[in-house]
């Protein structure tokens, strides 16, 4: 069966891949190119929150400005009109196709968000835990979508996947015959026997000093990969549930996994982690093929020959067997998984810039501040008349301690080369007097 195409791999009493509808021709404003121009097809599949989607955005406008790629995002109707707003690019192409699924929507009930909002160990792990279950439906979709390629002059050469869809990634690769790149934006989630690595980082801690890992911070049972592994397999494998990833390759002709993880390792799938060294403390154990990059960031939607793919780009199509980090080492090439050879090595790039240290906060400053009144718009104004760089530091639907997000902006702010200027967005909370006192301080210099 792995040898046919995979929708005709899907037996009557399985779900089936549904028909592309209309809405997912492509989103791209650009005039169709000739086929032969595109070098390398990526297929991208993510589903979540705007989170969860956008540095994928980046990734796709990095692969096809830096590299001339044809990109495909496949992830949530809502998220289309993102996608359009960015697919306009110089080089290359990016289009659009759905997965189904709106988790934003799930998001919105009140009992949905008592539990991302709390700060309990254990609901922390729950929710983890289902990240992924929530998400087998599409399975099917991305089976089909990749399929439908088939067809095209630039079939897939290369599926790159988001956290939450890591396990239909692994069928979608299996069935179709694949290569694939993970691009993990929670690294804690990558499992490692080092001491003190949690999948679920503690929110409350006695003496959390630093936001790095340290060797002899000993992690809580039930925040273990361990743990994390037996509630997962409850969730995954409920023989009650409608949907389980057993079911879901059982109905494309694949064998179970008892673990995603491991097999990921022994085929050593490159995962691309978009934080920099020094960012965390990198588990001894992992594995070559995991990466870590500079910060990925998604610029304006205008094309740009250089702003947008960056320089990171152009020094992964120089030396393409280098997968996720300019001029590094020779790098396997992106693995299809047991059974399945890749005939293609694909270099992973993102968007990243970098700009050169500014000028501290001056008379000049002051005075624009004052101008233009007080609050937000008073301090991009300040910001502006001292050639400073802005930053919005924010998170996503996980709950993050006072002391973290103090230390984090505390940190970048006072250590930053460049002359920042930080504009938090969340929850107002009272946190450890000693962090809150400098970041007064730091306020009331207009930092």
């Amino acid at each position: 069966a792995r040898d046919t195409p995979c929708v005709g791999a899907v037996p009557d009493a399985a779900p089936s891949p549904p028909r592309a509808p209309s809405f997912a021709e492509s989103t791209s404003s650009r005039v169709s190119t000739a086929p032969e121009s595109y070098p390398f097809h990526a297929f991208l599949m993510t589903r979540g929150t705007r989170g969860d989607v956008q540095p994928f955005i980046a990734l796709a406008r990095g692969l096809a400005e830096g590299l001339g790629w044809m990109v495909t995002i496949c992830t949530e109707l809502r998220w289309k009109p993102l996608v359009r707003a960015h697919c306009e690019v110089a080089r290359g192409r990016i289009r659009f196709r759905p997965s189904g699924g709106d988790t934003e929507e799930r998001l919105r009930g009140r009992a949905a968000q008592m539990i991302l909002r709390s700060t309990n160990d254990l609901v922390q792990m729950l929710v983890l835990s289902h990240c992924e279950e929530i998400n087998y439906p599409s399975g099917p979709v991305f089976v089909h979508h990749v399929v439908e390629f088939e067809s095209e002059d630039r079939p897939v050469n290369l599926v790159i996947f988001g956290l939450t869809v890591t396990e239909l990634a692994v069928l979608v690769s299996q069935v179709c015959r694949k290569p694939l790149l993970g691009l993990i934006l929670q690294p804690s989630i990558i499992p490692s026997q080092d001491e003190g690595w949690s999948a679920v980082p503690r929110l409350h801690e006695d003496q959390g000093q630093s936001l790095r890992l340290r060797r002899d911070h000993r992690s809580s049972s039930r925040t273990s990969h361990k743990s994390l592994k037996l509630i997962k397999d409850l969730a995954e494998h409920n023989p009650f549930a409608r949907w389980t990833i057993d079911s879901l390759r059982r109905a494309f002709n694949l064998e179970p996994l008892e673990d995603t993880w491991a097999v990921l390792r022994s085929e050593q799938v490159p995962l691309i982690v978009p934080m920099p060294e020094g960012t965390f403390h990198r588990p001894s154990d992992w594995w070559d093929g995991v990466r870590l990059t500079d910060f990925i960031m998604l610029r304006g939607p205008k094309v740009s020959n250089a702003a947008d793919s960056g320089d990171f780009a152009a020094a992964a199509a120089s030396e393409p067997a280098a997968v996720g980090v300019p001029g590094a080492p020779a790098a396997e090439s992106p693995q299809a998984l047991p059974g399945h050879e890749a005939d293609n090595a694909a270099p992973a790039a993102h968007v990243a810039a970098a700009a050169p240290p500014q000028l501290a906060l001056g008379a000049g400053a002051r005075r624009a501040a004052a101008k233009a009144g007080g609050g937000l718009q008073g301090f991009i104004a300040a910001a502006r008349a001292s050639s400073a760089k802005v930053g919005v530091m924010t998170f996503s639907s996980m709950p993050v301690s006072r002391r973290a997000l103090l230390t984090c902006a505390l940190k970048m702010v006072e250590e930053c080369k460049f002359n920042l200027r930080l504009i938090y967005v969340g929850m107002k909370e009272d946190g450890p007097s000693d962090l809150e006192a400098r970041a007064a301080v730091l306020k009331q210099a207009g930092r």
